[in-house]
């Protein structure tokens, strides 16, 4: 399935002449880049946009991301001169599942735990969710009404949305300075930019593919699929 959509690339003008050329590249940050350029009449300093339309699968699990940037005109094309740039992460929004809340209280065998069972994610793949032990909860994403889930467990519908492909990573700074990383979270939230300092490893649920970082001294590692 494919749909139209507009990003709106917001911007400072930096060229008194006012023109400006805009580039973006789709799920490559080296290119190719199209480009197409707009004049801020104001002229520099002033806020200045410009529409990018693009085509997007809302049902595809895994999220587009534009890779572009702004630089004055006056600069030659092929130049690094003056070129700001910009990231965009386009994540489903039409195909989302539901995030349930499952409480282990009732467990067959004394003090637990509540057994292991398998749920269906909004792949269509079945994720086998580990023993649980007594007291805890944990969530799922499920694109049913109500998952089937053992007598062992409470189930509550949390209302929210969750995307159909989550992915845990750990975020490590292996810099000897602090760095920024940001993603999109479950429910196709933008969470960040997030401020790392050196030797920390943080560890988050993502939309898979989502993770942005600032340097290539953070590293990214995924830990497990799926998780809401």
């Amino acid at each position: 399935m494919s749909a139209n959509a507009t990003l709106t690339i917001n911007f400072t003008s930096q060229y008194a002449d006012g023109c400006h050329r805009v580039c973006y590249s789709k799920n490559n940050p080296l290119g190719p880049f199209t480009c197409s350029t707009v004049n801020c009449t104001l002229g520099i300093g002033v806020a200045c946009s410009k529409n990018i339309l693009v085509t997007v699968n809302p049902e595809d699990c895994t999220p587009d991301i534009y890779y572009g940037y702004v630089q004055p005109c006056c600069e030659e094309a092929a130049s690094l001169d003056g070129r700001v740039s910009w990231v965009a992460i386009v994540a489903p929004t039409d195909y989302q599942c539901i995030s349930f809340d499952l409480l282990c209280d009732n467990p067959v065998a004394p003090g637990g735990p509540c057994a292991a069972f398998n749920v269906t994610d909004c792949d269509s793949n079945v994720v086998n969710i580990e023993p649980v032990a007594l007291g805890d909860t944990i969530k799922i994403c499920s694109p049913v009404t109500t998952p089937p889930v053992n007598a062992e467990f409470t189930i509550t519908n949390t209302t929210d949305s969750c995307l159909c492909d989550c992915t845990t990573y750990d975020i490590e700074n292996t810099d000897a300075v602090a760095h920024d990383y940001q993603y999109f979270d479950c429910t196709g939230t933008l969470v960040g930019p997030i401020n790392i300092l050196a030797g920390i490893t943080d560890t988050i649920c993502a939309s898979t593919g989502t993770v942005q970082v600032d340097d290539p001294t953070v590293t990214i590692t995924v830990i497990i699929s799926p998780c809401s």
